[in-house]
């Protein structure tokens, strides 16, 4: 099946652009945005952004073969390039509306993704589970801004039977931006959690800002995949009827889970209406068995069998740095040092609560960012779920994890708190050869992962 082009009778739908050079169109099927990388059939969008400007490499581009261009309406092309310029008031802007187009021309389902936590995990799982029996088409790595979304829709074709698109924020008005421009039929929001704070302020904030893919599923009336147990998001099941909700007990789809296994593995069981289904899940934790059962409840909704669903749970993968259990010696290291929030540290510090076995088990936690005006008190408040798992050792980096200290100090002398990087590994490596489980986790300016290769060297 052909991949839907864009005309220029398709373009020509904005007034505001100018087009010059139109006997060298050609019918657009591919675009980028990455000089490096183009070939004769694309259409090169000339992006300006913080480090480089797209329209400096515009000649590069006409003599590698492309044929249309499409620029910002203040850059004046040299008359000897023999391509067809299409002017716009903003290039990024017109990147969205070209994305816009080719959904209109889209017969596939869509389903939108987005959350404070687990909306990458819950991305793939959902991409994995509808591979099952679909061709699915998905955000390749975390490509989930209004860049990176544009791009993704751009790339469709109608062999694709469902498309599953990830949405990421830090600022008020993005959701509400790729969700207009994506239109999903189908929309999971994780949770609403203490993420991006420092542009979001408040709970209140994440909310408004991650409800915008909800409002605009409900316009176009349809189905909302709501997380029962969170406080916000559970109000649609009041609200509004195409829903259906996973969670705790009573939700539509349900997901309990057993001990976590030493090798990383978890048994879960997943119950809905007429379907029962126990399954050994290579994710673990509670927070994955609700990004599970988020992606059973979409599959289940565009009518999956249970055999499909339980042999694509067992192929599921644990992205990089989210919980991967890595032997080193006699220890067991837990890299979940992708990225680092308030509720992503509670979720990993039961993960390694429920981990199996009489092991040692050491926190080693890096600061926190992006927390605004609540840092402090965010830090402070993981002295609970801390002490909750009876920690053998307390290993904090950065001069956020020093509240953290100042709260654990009084009442435990097993914690150490480390301003240097170099004493922080040290530390790290005296930990040689013990039977152990090591919890490493910060956000991902404070690049915890580098550690691991000192934990691997014991």
């Amino acid at each position: 099946m052909a991949k839907p082009a864009i005309t220029l009778r398709d373009l020509r739908k904005n007034k505001s652009i100018r087009v010059t050079g139109q006997e060298f169109f050609k019918p657009v099927k591919e675009i980028t945005i990455d000089s490096r990388s183009v070939t004769r059939k694309d259409c090169f969008v000339a992006i300006k952004g913080e480090r480089f400007d797209g329209h400096e490499f515009i000649p590069a581009v006409v003599a590698a073969g492309v044929k249309v261009i499409i620029c910002n309406e203040n850059y004046t092309p040299d008359s000897a390039l023999a391509a067809c310029f299409i002017s716009v008031t903003d290039t990024t802007a017109f990147l969205a509306e070209l994305a816009g187009i080719k959904r209109s021309k889209y017969r596939g389902v869509i389903i939108g993704i987005t959350g404070s936590n687990g909306k990458t995990t819950t991305k793939e799982i959902v991409k994995t589970i509808l591979s099952g029996k679909y061709n699915v088409h998905a955000t390749s790595a975390n490509n989930n801004n209004h860049i990176g979304v544009p791009l993704t829709i751009y790339e469709l074709d109608n062999r694709h039977d469902a498309a599953v698109i990830e949405m990421g924020t830090n600022h008020f008005g993005e959701i509400e931006y790729l969700a207009k421009t994506v239109k999903p039929d189908m929309a999971v929001i994780t949770n609403i959690g203490p993420s991006h704070l420092e542009f979001l302020i408040d709970f209140d904030g994440v909310f408004k800002e991650k409800r915008a893919l909800f409002e605009e599923v409900i316009r176009s009336k349809g189905t909302l995949i709501v997380n029962r147990d969170d406080k916000y998001l559970r109000t649609y099941l009041k609200s509004y009827k195409r829903t259906v909700s996973f969670g705790s007990k009573k939700a539509d789809v349900s997901c309990s889970m057993g001990e976590i296994n030493e090798d990383g593995t978890q048994k879960i069981t997943i119950r809905a209406k007429n379907f029962k289904l126990k399954a050994d899940s290579p994710l673990i934790g509670e927070h994955n068995a609700l990004n599970i059962a988020s992606a059973v409840a979409v599959a289940l909704k565009l009518g999956l069998k249970k055999k499909h669903i339980k042999e694509s749970i067992a192929k599921l993968v644990p992205a990089k740095h989210r919980l991967n259990f890595i032997k080193a010696g006699e220890a067991t290291i837990i890299d979940d040092t992708y990225n680092s929030n308030p509720n992503s540290v509670t979720a990993a510090l039961k993960v390694l609560k429920a981990v199996a076995g009489k092991k040692m088990k050491v926190v080693a936690l890096g600061d926190m960012f992006e927390l605004g005006d609540t840092s402090e008190s965010s830090h402070r408040e993981l002295a609970g779920p801390v002490m909750k798992i009876k920690p053998s050792m307390v290993l904090l980096l950065g001069k956020h994890m020093k509240h953290l200290y100042e709260e654990l100090k009084s009442d435990y002398d097993r914690v150490f708190h480390f301003d240097s990087r170099e004493e922080y590994g040290k530390k790290i490596k005296s930990l040689s050869g013990k039977q152990m489980f090591i919890l490493l986790k910060g956000s991902r300016g404070m690049k915890m992962e580098e550690f691991i290769n000192q934990l691997t060297e014991i």
